[in-house]
């Protein structure tokens, strides 16, 4: 079969056309399609600054806010020492032998009724019979204040007698308290002591005569000043 000129110049025209349904892309498209878009430098978003961060200043306490600190400071410490002399008492309590503990509630007893020195108090424990070791210890351990004895005691004294400032002091130690803690007692009891003077001539004028001046010496030898005394004579009539 003989194939005309013509058809052969035809197809081979076909061919260099290509396929019509994919036409063909211009070189430059492709190449815009397959290069990754770039930012130059002049159009990147600027990063800001890190901004410094203000510096923080302590500021110094006041004298107050000092004085406060201190005041908690010495409290706690207060409290932790007393809890520490608490527990050694009470170790020291356990350790006693029956007989020890027996005389301290004994002396617990005695100075919940009544006032008393702590050598009164040994001397009521050997009373009772309590050995003398065991008197002094019970005295040692017993808890109580013998400043606040004697101002009870001293107290004691004035609400049935009259007594000078230092006829009240004689007596205090007379009962076995110290000089220092009888006369602390005797700083803080209250009382009026020209009133004392006043019954104290009063008293002495129920019992006995005195002339004004006797009396007045009398007063003074109980330990009263002399204003003191001349108040009390003059009150009590002479």
């Amino acid at each position: 079969m003989i194939i005309p000129t013509a058809a052969v110049v035809l197809v081979a025209w076909a061919g260099s056309q290509g396929d019509p349904e994919k036409p063909e892309t211009p070189p430059s498209t492709v190449a815009q399609q397959s290069s990754p878009a770039t930012t130059s430098p002049a159009e990147s978003p600027s990063t800001p600054a890190p901004q410094a961060t203000p510096e923080v200043k302590e500021t110094e306490p006041t004298a107050e806010e000092k004085a406060a600190a201190a005041a908690a400071a010495a409290e706690e410490a207060e409290a932790l020492k007393a809890e520490e002399a608490a527990k050694a008492l009470a170790d020291l309590i356990a350790s006693g032998t029956s007989e020890q503990q027996n005389a301290l509630r004994s002396a617990e007893g005695y100075v919940g009724f009544s006032a008393f020195s702590k050598k009164g108090l040994i001397k009521q424990l050997k009373f009772e019979g309590y050995p003398d070791a065991d008197a002094k210890w019970a005295a040692d351990l017993v808890e109580v204040s013998w400043n606040d004895e004697a101002l009870e005691s001293a107290e004691g004294y004035l609400d049935f007698s009259a007594f000078s400032k230092s006829g009240l002091v004689k007596q205090l130690k007379f009962e076995g308290f110290t000089r220092k803690q009888a006369d602390k007692a005797v700083d803080r009891v209250d009382v009026d002591w020209k009133e004392q003077a006043a019954k104290s001539a009063e008293n002495y004028l129920e019992f006995s005569s005195f002339s004004r001046s006797g009396l007045i010496q009398q007063l003074k030898f109980e330990g009263f000043t002399q204003k003191q005394a001349e108040y009390g004579v003059k009150k009590a009539g002479l």
